[in-house]
């Protein structure tokens, strides 16, 4: 990954996290286990993190916490036994996050748009359960 670039890795897995040697840019890891060491150590640097906490997901730097969205407004992800379509979707929001190169502060206030927003009837075909 060049300079200008940002590389977005798995933490859960050893060979993505050996590929953060070869980046230039910025490292963004994701998770769905937030204790994963990679991300501690990742996040004590400065560096940004996306990871489940609770039933959120998670934008995380050094100091801050961040909740992007409910885990339960996420389509096709309620009552997955896999962690695959949780990684993609925490893949997916870390990507976007960083690809438009938002700041931290602002990816939040859009996800709590998209959040407020969410009180839309979900697109037809979509598996969705809202919160009481």
């Amino acid at each position: 990954v060049l300079p200008d670039g940002v590389a977005v890795l798995n933490a859960a897995e050893p060979m993505a996290v050996d590929m953060a040697s070869l980046c230039d840019g910025e490292v963004v890891y994701f998770a769905v286990d937030p204790s994963l060491p990679i991300i501690t150590e990742h996040r004590s640097h400065g560096g940004r993190a996306v990871f489940v906490r609770g039933d959120e997901v998670i934008l995380a730097t050094a100091g801050a916490e961040s909740p992007l969205v409910p885990v339960c407004d996420i389509p096709l992800i309620v009552g997955r036994v896999s962690n695959a379509p949780m990684e993609n979707v925490l893949a997916a929001a870390a990507a976007t996050v960083v690809a438009v190169r938002l700041p931290h502060d602002v990816a939040v206030s859009r996800a709590e748009a998209r959040a407020i927003a969410a009180e839309d009837p979900p697109p037809r075909g979509a598996l969705a359960r809202r919160r009481p």
